[in-house]
């Protein structure tokens, strides 16, 4: 955010019977945690998390809007190798799931995850990806783009090593795959798990496919981050100029 201007945190901790206790801190990202098992020094780490990953963001995302809503709810429909689930909502908020009763607790986890995980999130804003409304189309392969481009993001910018951005070596017969089914496919089969066992199909094709067209491009991809599907789908098919990351 320019000039250092900032918006406002709002940490609201539901108590007793509907009772609740509001802090105010000057941060840059909005969090109401609408759950009582998250304790105060959880919600000041996600704050400070929140706050600080924001300001590394928008050196990336310059076009991210001023003022981001981060809602955060502890609960237990997360990925289970990192315990939390991020969700681009709507234009201007975002959501951050968090499970209280993992063993490895909430404090553990916001340390791991909370930033890449707003990397991918603060991208799809950008993009204008969102279960609200999308602005890129909603088929399943502009899903797939989307969450590639996410994705390439996470890991590319915060240095991270996203599970569902590790393809394999046939993920060019999963590319193939997925560009053959028709828009309306079902979501949950292609994007999270199929019914044969594979998990992610649609965002380790993404990613792959990104990575074609930040090599054909030459660009990354957050400076491909409002690139039509369609061009994107061209950038890939495209001849290689450059050498592609090692996947396995």
């Amino acid at each position: 955010m320019s000039g250092g201007s900032q918006a406002i945190l709002d940490v609201a901790i539901p108590g007793g019977a509907g009772a609740g206790v509001s802090v105010r801190l000057s941060v840059v990202l909005a969090v109401h945690a609408e759950t009582d098992r998250l304790d105060q020094n959880a919600l000041d780490l996600i704050g400070k998390i929140a706050a600080a990953t924001d300001e590394e963001v928008r050196r990336h995302l310059p076009d991210l809007a001023e003022r981001i809503v981060l809602r955060v709810w502890d609960g237990d429909d997360v990925i289970p190798e990192t315990g939390e689930m991020g969700i681009s909502i709507a234009a201007g908020e975002i959501a951050w799931i968090i499970n209280a009763d993992d063993a490895r607790g909430t404090t553990a986890i916001a340390r791991a995850q909370l930033r890449p995980t707003l990397f991918h999130e603060l991208h799809h804003q950008v993009r204008g990806w969102t279960q609200h409304r999308s602005a890129v189309g909603d088929g399943l392969l502009d899903a797939v783009v989307s969450e590639g481009l996410a994705t390439a993001f996470e890991r590319d910018a915060a240095s991270s090593t996203p599970l569902w951005g590790d393809y394999p070596a046939e993920v060019v017969d999963w590319y193939e795959e997925v560009r053959a089914l028709p828009d309306d496919a079902d979501f949950m089969q292609w994007m999270i798990v199929h019914d044969d066992g594979r998990r992610w199909i649609g965002y380790r094709a993404g990613t792959y496919i990104v990575d074609r067209a930040i090599n054909t491009s030459g660009m990354s991809a957050a400076q491909l981050a409002t690139t039509p599907t369609t061009d994107i789908l061209q950038l890939a098919d495209a001849p290689q100029r450059h050498s592609q990351p090692a996947h396995h």
